[in-house]
Formats: C-alpha cells, sequence, structure tokens
C-alpha cells in the first residue's frame, strides 16, 4: 500500500458559515482538517454598519413577502386618482 498525495487547501467563509462547512467535509471523510493558527492572517471584522443593513435587509426580506405576487387574481393597478376619488 502507499498513501496519496495530500494537498494543502485553505478554506475562507464567513463565520456563520463556517461550521457548516467544516461539517460537509468531515461527513465526506476526504480531508484530514486543522484549525487555522496562522497570525499573519487576520480574522475579518465586519464593518461598523453591517449590523444595521443586515437588519434593514431583513425588513426589506419581510415586507417583500406581503406584497401580492405579480398576476396574482384579486389585484388591481390603481392610479392615485382612483384611490383618491374612493377616499372621498
Amino acid at each position: 500500500m502507499k498513501p496519496l498525495e495530500m494537498t494543502k487547501i485553505s478554506i475562507t467563509a464567513p463565520k456563520n458559515q463556517l461550521r457548516p462547512v467544516v461539517e460537509g467535509l468531515y461527513e465526506l471523510q476526504m480531508m484530514d482538517i486543522d484549525s487555522h493558527e496562522n497570525e499573519a492572517i487576520e480574522s475579518g471584522k465586519p464593518f461598523e454598519e453591517a449590523e444595521q443593513l443586515s437588519e434593514t435587509i431583513v425588513d426589506i426580506r419581510s415586507l417583500i413577502s406581503k406584497l401580492p405576487e405579480q398576476g396574482q387574481q384579486g389585484t388591481q393597478n390603481k392610479d392615485i386618482g382612483q384611490v383618491q376619488d374612493k377616499g372621498h
């Protein structure tokens, strides 16, 4: 028996995605995984406004999910004049 030659790779991912990636690689049993201990490469830090942007994206997606789908029966396009006339 002769061992196969190994190739060293580096995997970089956001912290919230790293666990599923590593677990998937363990399940495949195709790699020997070592943790990263290199001081030359800094761990990434999010921009100051990243949390605010993330919350805004969640809010926008929530609003979009509440809108009727295009072409859905029972919805009509109206101009502002039609809506104002019904209000008075």
